[in-house]
């Protein structure tokens, strides 16, 4: 992998891609949840936030920086949560982790993260197990333990895609507060682009284990730069359409192993690649703001 992502205070990022772009490599490296044994950095590599580098943190010091600093809500709630726990049990573990509070300000501080994501009887809630609750109380269980210790940076991977579309509306809208109020910035994997347009402000697309296009989900949508953009903008069914036509990207994503590609990593399934792009672009930036690695972005005809 060789991405560079920006995210700001605050601010609501989003990454998408196909699977297999590398988005979730990227969110567990960030929380140094990748395998050691099988992964290697870069001599040059960097990930900091709040001025610390992560990569350069002793083993010691990644628990109480997981939770405090940064934290994760994974896909499905019923795999992240201990069915063997209840609620309120598995909150107060995290909570003791990471604060020296005493029994009755743990369950205060508990309570009171329970309550910030529209959880009702809360009370009674943490004496539950997760089985006696729904999925989309279970993820919002899980945003609870996320916020718990006051990060900086919460990494949603997937966080919707096992919810109906009710349960999902409600904790991208919990999110959504969490982030404005708090001032939490949100890293937002997805596949869905409805909750890129309904969650996001900034976009960065992946392809290949790089960012090849980044742009405020506005412009993305409406004038996408980077043919592999475009192409995933036109393979979102549209509603509106009597005929239910669905287009679909030619070929597949080669796997990776070893080195990158000194190629553009997009050129086996792109209409528009030529001699150029056998030298992988820069990324660069167009008049509106948009950040794009294509050798022609800005001269491409790219209309959904």
């Amino acid at each position: 992998m060789h991405a560079s992502l920006n995210v700001k205070a605050g601010q609501r990022n989003g990454l998408i891609g196909e699977s297999g772009s590398g988005k979730s490599v990227m969110a567990r490296s960030i929380l140094k949840l990748d395998d050691h044994r099988t992964t290697i950095y870069g001599t040059n590599s960097c990930i900091e936030l709040d001025g610390t580098d992560i990569l350069k943190l002793p083993e010691k010091s990644i628990g109480k920086f997981r939770g405090e600093t940064v934290s994760m809500v994974f896909q499905n709630p019923m795999h992240s949560l201990n069915p063997s726990f209840t609620v309120g049990a598995q909150l107060r573990r995290v909570l003791m982790a990471h604060r020296n509070y005493s029994r009755s300000d743990s369950k205060i501080k508990i309570l009171s993260a329970l309550k910030s994501v529209d959880l009702p009887g809360v009370e009674e809630l943490i004496q539950r197990y997760p089985h006696e609750l729904s999925g989309g109380q279970c993820q919002r269980v899980m945003v609870a333990m996320a916020i718990l210790c006051e990060p900086k940076l919460i990494v949603a991977d997937e966080p919707t895609s096992a919810l109906d579309v009710t349960a999902q509306d409600k904790v991208l809208q919990i999110l959504k507060k969490l982030s404005v109020e708090n001032k939490i910035a949100v890293l937002m994997i997805t596949h869905d682009m409805g909750v890129v347009a309904q969650f996001c402000e900034i976009v960065n697309v992946m392809y290949g284990g790089r960012i090849i296009e980044t742009a405020d989900v506005k412009t993305l949508f409406t004038k996408p730069a980077h043919p592999y953009t475009a192409a995933l903008l036109a393979a979102t069914p549209d509603p509106s359409k009597p005929k239910k036509v669905f287009n679909s990207i030619p070929g597949l994503q080669e796997s990776r192993t070893g080195k990158m590609s000194s190629s553009c990593a997009f050129i086996k399934r792109c209409k528009f690649a030529q001699p150029i792009c056998s030298h992988a672009p820069e990324f660069r930036t167009l008049n509106d703001g948009q950040s794009v690695a294509c050798h022609f972005a800005g001269e491409l005809s790219l209309s959904k």
